[in-house]
């Protein structure tokens, strides 16, 4: 049970990482559009509004010629030859639009580029299509192991409480006899159930904690990646404390089930 328990707290963990990073995608800018030169700034503003008014668009920012040149001076106050020769003129004016969805991002920019006073659309394409298809995929992943885990970690406690409940059938009988209900006899197999719930809850948690430090030992730092430049670990603590708690209610829960099942399979309600 420990090792479904871990894959649930690892897709998870991976799940919550991936949302995260398209979550700065939608903070951000996520298209750049590029006007050519003999575009008005009218038609421009024109085209802004238009767009401002579809639902997937978030937000919309105007950026002037004289307003790129100012960011252009920001971004290289420290390099002095680079402004010297560069005017208002050679630098287009631009839309910035952030989408509701980053998966808008390719229809939106499909759509500008056909534009005829669009000189180029950019966006980060291909960075997007990962992030949404990694993000699914480490859910239904994610959903596949933990079902399989899980089952196989049921099935391995109905055998060993079946075990134990064969093991103690002489104390069991001798406590039918004297008057025991079932559901007294059982209460003691469905606690032990829970308590390998619990502890394989705690013990995935511990190894989703050391696992940095494990990888630092084993594989010299290498990055444990779903995603080149996503990383799973380290796992944030708020995170981790609730995935602990999280799947330690799942633990229990299912090892109480698995050995109230075992138990209705050896004694009779």
């Amino acid at each position: 049970m420990t090792l479904a328990i871990y894959a649930v707290s690892y897709f998870s963990a991976a799940v919550y990482r991936y949302n995260e990073v398209l979550k700065s995608f939608k903070e951000k800018p996520q298209l750049t559009v590029f006007f050519k030169d003999e575009a008005t700034e009218a038609e421009i503003l024109n085209l802004k509004t238009s767009l401002e008014a579809r639902l997937e668009v978030k937000e919309i920012s105007y950026i002037s010629k004289e307003k790129a040149l100012e960011l252009y001076r920001e971004q290289n106050l420290d390099k002095p030859e680079l402004l010297e020769f560069v005017t208002a003129d050679i630098l287009p004016a631009s839309l910035e639009i952030s989408t509701t969805q980053v998966e808008f991002q390719e229809s939106i920019a499909r759509e500008l580029s056909n534009n005829n006073r669009v000189e180029s659309v950019v966006f980060h394409r291909d960075v997007v299509k990962q992030l949404v298809q990694f993000s699914r995929a480490a859910r239904v992943e994610g959903f596949m192991w933990a079902v399989s885990l899980l089952t196989v970690s049921v099935l391995t406690i109905l055998i060993i409480v079946g075990l134990s409940i064969t093991a103690y059938g002489r104390e069991i009988e001798i406590m039918k006899l004297v008057g025991a209900g079932n559901w007294y006899v059982r209460w003691p197999f469905i606690f032990q159930g829970a308590i390998y719930g619990v502890a394989s809850a705690a013990l995935a948690a511990g190894l989703l904690y050391l696992m940095p430090y494990i990888k630092d030992f084993f594989l010299n730092g290498t990055e444990s990646v779903l995603l080149p430049g996503v990383s799973v670990f380290p796992v944030a603590d708020w995170l981790l404390l609730r995935l602990w708690g999280a799947t330690t209610i799942l633990g229990a829960g299912l090892g109480a089930l698995s050995s109230l099942a075992a138990t209705w399979r050896y004694l009779k309600a």
